[in-house]
């Protein structure tokens, strides 16, 4: 989960083909939250990659049991631990929304 301007996204990457994605969740609401995850794994599934397990930190252990009714195991980290992938993905992001914002012509 990242935030910018105090709006939050939903970032996942792929590990192996490193396909990346980030979605607008428009709450924190567990429903939102499994509606947002839902649109992400149906964008790999229309690209042909079926969703299996999902590497998430302590912040969805809330709506694991739902994903896993849909057939996906979500595999939490320890606690004080986050995805390194991610973490990585997320400072890409942050640098490139900085880099954007410093461009515009205004405030």
């Amino acid at each position: 989960m990242i935030f910018i301007n105090k709006i939050p996204f939903i970032l996942t990457t792929s590990c192996n083909i490193h396909f990346d994605m980030a979605e607008l969740v428009k709450d924190m609401k567990n429903n939102t939250l499994i509606t947002s995850i839902g649109q992400v794994i149906r964008a790999y599934q229309t690209r042909g990659f079926q969703i299996k397990a999902i590497l998430a930190d302590g912040q969805f252990r809330h709506i694991q049991q739902q994903l896993e009714q849909k057939g996906v195991i979500l595999n939490i980290c320890a606690a004080n631990e986050h995805v390194p992938e991610i973490k990585r993905y997320i400072r890409t992001v942050k640098e490139i929304v900085r880099r954007i914002a410093t461009t515009l012509p205004f405030k």
